[in-house]
């Protein structure tokens, strides 16, 4: 009679390692430089200026063309609000001032959709 094998001996499945929520994390978090968030708020500034810009000194009285630079603005006051609230809170290379500017600028995007 042969003794089974040990369970060491065994052929196990193979399974990638899972890894580790805080690698991923630290991942995500390198994503997010200066560069890019000043880029993507910049964006968004860009996108509320070309709405006020259009629509209160050019005067354009068109509904359809109002209702389109009202979505610019819109759309570039939720990316300048996104990418504001992303550097302040998931940025790893800002420092606690830089943090609260770009918390306090968030705030600021806010207002502009609340009065778009």
């Amino acid at each position: 009679m042969v003794p089974p094998p040990s369970p060491q001996q065994m052929p196990q499945p193979y399974y990638g390692y899972p890894q580790q929520p805080a690698a991923q994390a630290r991942d995500m978090a390198a994503l997010f430089t200066k560069r890019i968030v000043f880029f993507v708020v910049g964006i968004g500034g860009v996108l509320v200026w070309i709405d006020v810009l259009a629509l209160r000194a050019f005067g354009v009285t068109d509904p359809g063309t109002a209702n389109l630079l009202q979505a610019v603005g819109m759309t570039g006051a939720l990316l300048g609000f996104g990418g504001s609230l992303l550097g302040g809170l998931g940025s790893m290379r800002t420092s606690g001032y830089q943090n609260l500017g770009l918390l306090v600028l968030s705030g600021v995007f806010v207002f502009i959709m609340v009065g778009l």
